[in-house]
């Protein structure tokens, strides 16, 4: 994580605004599972998508106007670089093994952006002179990624899942796209922020904020024609 020096905001007729970008090096986790939709208890597949890595870039902003009103945020987008897919199918019958597969991820992507606007309720000194200011917002944040995996490789005891040429069940090859995920958050965000100045180019700040989500997953099976897209 790298971010530049952002120098001393400039003031234009009230209008008080910075900006910046910052470089982030991420990595996370994530996945979901599927259960029978008549047998609500049975688990029947759960993807997990594990030491996933990104790489982003992104602009950050602020604009304070008189008497107090603020906006700010920041946009960002960039690559998910590596990670792996873990595809596990659970038993319903005694005629349907335990399944685990196992592929890479590659060429994935992430974007997002958050925008906020409030109102300086507050603006003062602390007992040192040093200035703070304390408001509340509402803002909007959406964050999308998409994940790409290729090849199969079964790591359990059940032949039939990522074998194509039977009676060997030859793995599938590593340039072949398997399996896409594609996820959307999208966020309402309510809360209070509070910045003092320590000194002239340092400042410290607070954030707090109560969020109402909303999440849209499908994940894309592209070797099965039934189901290649599930919601």
């Amino acid at each position: 994580l790298a971010a530049p020096r952002v120098p001393t905001p400039p003031t234009v007729s009230g209008l008080q605004y910075e900006f910046g970008g910052r470089y982030w090096f991420s990595s996370g986790d994530h996945g979901f599972d599927l259960y029978d939709p008549l047998l609500t208890r049975q688990l029947n597949s759960r993807l997990t998508f594990a030491d996933l890595t990104g790489q982003t870039a992104e602009i950050f902003y602020r604009a304070d106007f008189e008497p107090g009103v603020f906006l700010k945020g920041f946009v960002g987008g960039g690559a998910i670089t590596s990670g792996k897919l873990n595809n596990e199918d659970f038993p319903i019958s005694s005629d349907f093994p335990y399944s685990n597969t196992l592929s890479n991820q590659s060429g994935g992507s992430l974007k997002y952006a958050t925008g906020d606007l409030g109102y300086n309720l507050y603006r003062g000194a602390l007992p040192g002179g040093q200035p703070v200011r304390i408001g509340p917002f509402i803002g909007y944040n959406h964050y999308h990624q998409r994940i790409n995996t290729f090849g199969c490789n079964q790591v359990s005891a059940n032949p039939q899942i990522c074998g194509v040429i039977p009676p060997a069940y030859t793995p599938i090859p590593t340039d072949v796209d398997v399996l896409d995920a594609d996820a959307s958050w999208n966020s309402l965000r309510a809360g209070v922020e509070g910045e003092v100045v320590l000194l002239p180019r340092v400042r410290a700040k607070m954030e707090a904020a109560w969020t109402r989500n909303w999440v849209w997953n499908t994940d894309y099976h592209n070797l099965r024609p039934d189901i290649r897209a599930m919601q």
